[in-house]
């Protein structure tokens, strides 16, 4: 037989239950925005080069530990289009752009949209996470909640959890040779084989359900970048070094080989650029 208690003392335990918080990976609707966010508890994470990764590049290193006393809700994908076109209705903003120099298709001309929104400068991306009522993640907020305490490089096997240059084509091509081979024609062999980005979480999620932080496209963060930023990074909650000329993107992209595809790679472009392999998830406090 259960045991029996008093009226009060299980109502006691309900309050002390729906007090404890949300759960990492737990989800909520943001009421503006209307996308899906996902919950990222506190907590301390190495950053940096992950052990017996031999891809790095000297920005990752090196590895150090960091901090982030407070939890934040982070969207569950990159923007898509529709989500990108509701803030366009309630703004006014003007269209993103809907090509790339090769004629493919992007944004809204594509007519489908669970597609990420592309093509939106620092300053464009920071604004929509405003209206959403957020703002950007930091470089330190983005890897944690890529790695959901993963230590390794990749929290999947690369071809579940991202779309990537070798898959998301035609046909499968084997990236890092062709950029081995000729950089120069690259971009165009990625095009013949219709290389492209792909509607937003498709591919498996992390441990925190969260999709595509590796692979479909690059995202934008609120830190400048400094190559020499890890080898004096605060080590509680760090934030942007204070100045810089561009700024930091994270997780690779559907153009990408499978070296850049990794969750300490980093990147960096200027704040005004616009790139068909740069998108935006935001980043909620509470």
């Amino acid at each position: 037989m259960l045991p029996r208690f008093p009226v009060a003392v299980l109502l006691c335990v309900a309050v002390l239950t729906a007090q404890d918080g949300p759960k990492p990976g737990d989800v909520k609707i943001n009421k503006k925005d209307t996308q899906k966010y996902v919950w990222i508890p506190p907590g301390k994470f190495t950053m940096g080069c992950s052990t017996g990764d031999t891809r790095c590049d000297n920005d990752e290193r090196p590895a150090h530990s960091v901090e982030l006393p407070k939890g934040f809700w982070i969207a569950q994908t990159s923007t898509p289009v529709g989500i990108w076109r509701l803030y366009r209705a309630a703004t006014g903003k003007d269209a993103l752009p809907d090509k790339d120099n090769f004629g493919r298709q992007f944004n809204e001309a594509i007519g489908d949209d669970s597609y990420p929104a592309v093509a939106m400068t620092w300053p464009e991306a920071q604004a929509f996470c405003s209206w959403a009522g957020g703002r950007l993640p930091t470089e330190a907020e983005w890897e944690y909640s890529a790695r959901a305490g993963n230590p390794t490089a990749r929290y999947g096997y690369l071809d579940a959890i991202a779309w990537y240059a070798d898959n998301s084509g035609k046909e499968r091509i084997e990236s890092l040779k062709l950029w081995q081979a000729d950089q120069r024609s690259y971009p165009q062999k990625l095009f013949d084989n219709g290389v492209a980005p792909h509607p937003v979480g498709q591919k498996d999620p992390n441990r925190w359900n969260l999709h595509d932080m590796l692979g479909n496209v690059w995202q934008w963060t609120a830190d400048w970048y400094d190559a020499r930023y890890f080898e004096g990074s605060e080590p509680n909650d760090p934030h942007r070094p204070a100045t810089g000329t561009k700024k930091v993107v994270r997780g690779g992209a559907w153009y990408s080989i499978p070296t850049l595809t990794r969750v300490s790679s980093r990147n960096s472009y200027e704040m005004e650029s616009r790139n068909v392999f740069i998108g935006v998830r935001c980043v909620l406090d509470q």
